[in-house]
């Protein structure tokens, strides 16, 4: 069985950083990666803060059965987990997120909300350390970039990238590091809209929690 968890914080600078996954040690993965990289990029980038999220707060689901579709996911599982990104993601700047999230079978699951949501940034990674069937998935890290409109002329980063609070902070950092650059060439990407609250994010782990548990009945 595995368990639904959303964890979003706010950095001192006003960024807002979330991780989104189905497996309970990867919060703290998260938050240690975090201040790995707090700690290394300070030296570089002084003015930036460090170390402690200015505020959190963490909502998890009831346990559920993983799916275990082989030849992709099924329309109403799909149409629930873009769902579930649509309250999750407003005003995020990053998302950490599970790639193939509620699923054994390493199928991709946040391809489509990539393309929907060029203001946020995503670090995507398995489920495991040892994950076998994620081929996409490096052996450490490996970064690509898309336009993220066609005025600004700043980019969205998506990072690939293994399950480890060292590879973690590793992406925490190329990530400040670019939208800082942004910042001083055109415009700070930070998003300026409001987050969901925590209320809103527990009621939308749960809708998908439910997703899943009804397509499990409906194919018994």
């Amino acid at each position: 069985m595995s368990t639904l968890s959303f964890r979003l914080c706010e950095a001192v600078d006003g960024r807002r950083f979330a991780c989104l996954s189905d497996q309970p040690e990867v919060t703290d993965l998260f938050d240690l990666g975090y201040t790995l990289a707090s700690r290394n990029r300070h030296s570089v980038i002084p003015t930036l803060p460090h170390q402690s999220w200015a505020s959190e707060y963490s909502v998890t689901g009831e346990s559920f059965a993983p799916l275990q579709a082989e030849t992709g996911l099924p329309p109403g599982v799909r149409y629930g987990f873009n769902a579930l990104l649509s309250e999750l993601l407003e005003g995020v700047d990053v998302l950490f997120c599970s790639y193939a999230l509620g699923n054994t079978s390493g199928l991709p699951v946040c391809d489509d909300m990539m393309d929907r949501y060029r203001t946020t940034d995503f670090v995507l990674f398995p489920q495991a350390a040892n994950h076998s069937k994620v081929s996409d998935i490096p052996p450490y890290l490996v970064s690509y970039s898309l336009p993220r409109d066609d005025q600004t002329g700043t980019e969205q980063h998506r990072i690939y990238c293994q399950l480890s609070s060292f590879a973690f902070a590793q992406a925490f950092q190329a990530i400040i590091e670019q939208r800082v650059k942004a910042a001083q060439i055109s415009c700070d990407p930070t998003q300026a809209t409001s987050t969901p609250d925590k209320l809103t994010a527990q009621r939308a782990i749960n809708r998908f929690t439910e997703c899943l548990r009804a397509h499990h009945q409906a194919n018994q």
